[in-house]
């Protein structure tokens, strides 16, 4: 191996192993409505008066531009109070919503989708199978929280068979008896009344089950 590629593999490799990292930073400024808030503004903005009208943390939101200064996303003026922060003409160009030639939706997309997607490849190569119901299928994330928050209680997942079959598998033990599963079709729905509140355990959620036939 010569001496030039001794020094080009390492960095084709970092360039390769963080590129996940360039584009969730990307997604996460679009999705946070960064670039559209200093479309917005009169002239550049401070991390915390950025952090502050987006509702995030100071820190977060200051570490997060930074990054985006990095990636050329973000312009940054230096002055006595600190840094301010303001679009490049790429962000203004291609990553706000109001944009002609705006790509803020199919970066969403990609976040959203396609990212969640890729997370399962090696699940996808082995098995020869499609991982789109394992990415957004339900994990039983909520039914554990529920019980561990009320030991008392009983969990119902429902969800699509292969979904379900998944979730036993891989996300609820076995040995768990206050998490049951029923199984279901596109043509059956659940109705959730009074979800959202402040007690759960002074006022019940009650639940319909609709079957609808075609």
């Amino acid at each position: 191996m010569s001496s030039t590629e001794d020094l080009d593999y390492p960095q084709l490799l970092f360039q390769y192993k963080n590129g996940f990292l360039v584009s969730k930073i990307m997604f996460t400024a679009c999705e946070l409505g960064v670039f559209d808030l200093l479309l917005e503004s009169e002239g550049p903005l401070s991390s915390d008066a950025i952090a502050e009208r987006l509702g995030t943390s100071a820190s977060g939101m200051e570490r997060l531009l930074d990054a985006c200064v990095g990636l050329k996303l973000l312009g940054v003026e230096m002055k006595s109070e600190g840094a301010f922060y303001r679009n490049t003409e790429l962000s203004n160009l291609y990553l706000t919503k109001s944009s002609p030639k705006s790509q803020y939706h199919c970066l969403m997309y990609y976040s959203k989708t396609v990212y969640l997607c890729w997370h399962y490849l090696t699940d996808a190569v082995r098995d020869g199978k499609n991982q789109y119901d394992r990415a957004f299928g339900c994990a039983g994330g909520l039914a554990q929280e529920c019980i561990s928050l009320y030991p008392n209680s009983t969990v119902t997942i429902y969800d699509l068979p292969k979904v379900v079959q998944v979730a036993k598998e891989r996300f609820v033990p076995s040995e768990e008896r206050r998490i049951t599963f029923h199984e279901g079709k596109l043509g059956s729905f659940c109705v959730l009344c009074r979800l959202v509140q402040c007690d759960w355990a002074q006022s019940p959620i009650k639940i319909s089950m609709l079957h609808l036939k075609g």
